[in-house]
Protein backbone atom coordinates (compact mmCIF):
# COMPACT_ATOMS: atom_id res chain seq x y z
CA UNK A 1 0.00 0.00 0.00
CA UNK A 2 1.29 3.47 -0.83
CA UNK A 3 1.52 6.52 1.38
CA UNK A 4 -1.82 7.61 2.86
CA UNK A 5 -3.01 10.56 4.90
CA UNK A 6 -4.88 9.79 8.13
CA UNK A 7 -8.02 11.77 8.91
CA UNK A 8 -9.72 11.78 12.32
CA UNK A 9 -13.42 12.61 11.92
CA UNK A 10 -14.55 14.63 14.99
CA UNK A 11 -17.85 15.89 13.52
CA UNK A 12 -20.93 14.02 14.69
CA UNK A 13 -22.76 11.99 13.71
CA UNK A 14 -20.35 9.71 11.89
CA UNK A 15 -21.02 9.23 8.17
CA UNK A 16 -23.55 6.55 7.15
CA UNK A 17 -22.31 2.99 7.84
CA UNK A 18 -19.03 4.18 9.44
CA UNK A 19 -18.10 2.49 12.71
CA UNK A 20 -14.84 4.37 13.28
CA UNK A 21 -13.74 8.01 13.29
CA UNK A 22 -10.54 7.01 11.48
CA UNK A 23 -10.37 7.57 7.73
CA UNK A 24 -7.59 7.63 5.17
CA UNK A 25 -7.01 9.21 1.76
CA UNK A 26 -4.30 9.53 -0.86
CA UNK A 27 -5.71 12.85 -2.09
CA UNK A 28 -3.96 15.31 0.24
CA UNK A 29 -0.45 16.70 0.69
CA UNK A 30 2.20 13.96 0.62
CA UNK A 31 4.34 15.34 3.45
CA UNK A 32 1.55 15.74 6.03
CA UNK A 33 0.27 12.42 7.33
CA UNK A 34 -2.39 13.67 9.80
CA UNK A 35 -5.58 15.68 9.34
CA UNK A 36 -8.79 16.29 11.31
CA UNK A 37 -12.36 17.04 10.28
CA UNK A 38 -13.27 19.28 13.21
CA UNK A 39 -16.55 19.27 15.14
CA UNK A 40 -17.43 22.34 13.07
CA UNK A 41 -16.81 20.46 9.80
CA UNK A 42 -13.52 22.11 8.82
CA UNK A 43 -10.56 20.21 7.35
CA UNK A 44 -7.54 20.92 9.54
CA UNK A 45 -3.90 19.96 9.04
CA UNK A 46 -2.28 18.58 12.20
CA UNK A 47 1.03 20.43 12.53
CA UNK A 48 2.20 17.72 14.97
CA UNK A 49 3.16 20.33 17.57
CA UNK A 50 -0.27 20.64 19.22
CA UNK A 51 -1.53 23.19 16.67
CA UNK A 52 -3.76 22.86 13.62
CA UNK A 53 -4.03 24.82 10.38
CA UNK A 54 -7.45 25.34 8.76
CA UNK A 55 -6.97 24.44 5.09
CA UNK A 56 -10.15 26.17 3.88
CA UNK A 57 -10.45 23.09 1.65
CA UNK A 58 -13.12 23.18 -1.06
CA UNK A 59 -14.37 20.42 -3.33
CA UNK A 60 -14.59 16.66 -2.89
CA UNK A 61 -12.22 14.40 -1.02
CA UNK A 62 -12.20 10.62 -1.62
CA UNK A 63 -11.69 8.72 1.66
CA UNK A 64 -11.94 5.24 3.10
CA UNK A 65 -13.13 4.43 6.62
CA UNK A 66 -10.62 2.39 8.59
CA UNK A 67 -13.12 -0.10 9.98
CA UNK A 68 -13.95 -3.72 9.18
CA UNK A 69 -15.91 -2.80 6.01
CA UNK A 70 -13.42 -0.20 4.69
CA UNK A 71 -16.25 1.73 3.00
CA UNK A 72 -15.43 4.53 0.57
CA UNK A 73 -16.92 8.04 0.85
CA UNK A 74 -16.91 11.44 -0.77
CA UNK A 75 -16.46 14.26 1.74
CA UNK A 76 -17.82 17.42 0.08
CA UNK A 77 -16.71 20.87 1.26
CA UNK A 78 -18.45 24.04 0.07
CA UNK A 79 -16.85 27.24 -1.23
CA UNK A 80 -16.36 28.51 2.34
CA UNK A 81 -14.51 25.34 3.42
CA UNK A 82 -17.35 23.77 5.42
CA UNK A 83 -18.19 20.08 5.15
CA UNK A 84 -21.75 19.91 3.87
CA UNK A 85 -22.11 16.29 2.77
CA UNK A 86 -20.64 12.84 3.30
CA UNK A 87 -21.70 10.34 0.65
CA UNK A 88 -21.23 6.60 0.97
CA UNK A 89 -19.98 5.18 -2.33
CA UNK A 90 -21.87 1.99 -3.00
CA UNK A 91 -20.33 -0.95 -4.83
CA UNK A 92 -21.95 -1.48 -8.19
Amino acid sequence: MGFVNNITYKKRPLPEAATSENFCTKDLEFFCPFYVVSEEGRLLKDNQDGTYTDLNFTGKLYVNCEDKDYNAYWFSFDETGNLFETSLILDE
